[in-house]
C-alpha cells in the first residue's frame, strides 16, 4: 500500500520534489508506523523516518496551540460580588492587608 501511494503522489505531479498534501503524509505515517523497524530500513520512501518525525511534532505542537486558545485556559475569573466585597474591604480598612482581607474572607 506504501509503494501504491507513492506512486500515485509522483503520478500526480510533475515537479522534482513531490508536495505532499496533509492526507498523503497521515496516511503514510500511518503505513509506516504499522511496519517493523527492520522492514521499514530496506523501503525506499519519498520521504525520510525523520520527516515522519517532524510531522508528527508538528500535528502535537498544533494540537496543543489549539487547547490554548486564549480564555479557555488560566484561572477562571473572580465573580463580580467577590471583586466588590474586597474593594470595599480595602477601602474602609486602610490599615488591612491582603493576608488579613483574605482572612476574613475565610471567615465568612
Amino acid at each position: 500500500m506504501i509503494l501504491r501511494h507513492q506512486l500515485t503522489v509522483l503520478q500526480r505531479q510533475q515537479a522534482r520534489r513531490p508536495n505532499l498534501n496533509w492526507a498523503d503524509r497521515a496516511l503514510l505515517a500511518t503505513l509506516i508506523g504499522v511496519i517493523p523497524k527492520t522492514r521499514r530500513r530496506g523501503l525506499r520512501l519519498l520521504v525520510t523516518p525523520d520527516t515522519i518525525v517532524r510531522w508528527h511534532r508538528d500535528i502535537v505542537r498544533r494540537r496543543w496551540a489549539a487547547r490554548s486558545i486564549r480564555g479557555k485556559t488560566g484561572r477562571p475569573a473572580t465573580r463580580r460580588n467577590i471583586k466588590a466585597l474586597v474593594l470595599r474591604l480595602a477601602r474602609e480598612n486602610t490599615d488591612w492587608g491582603y493576608r488579613r482581607i483574605h482572612g476574613e474572607l475565610g471567615a465568612c
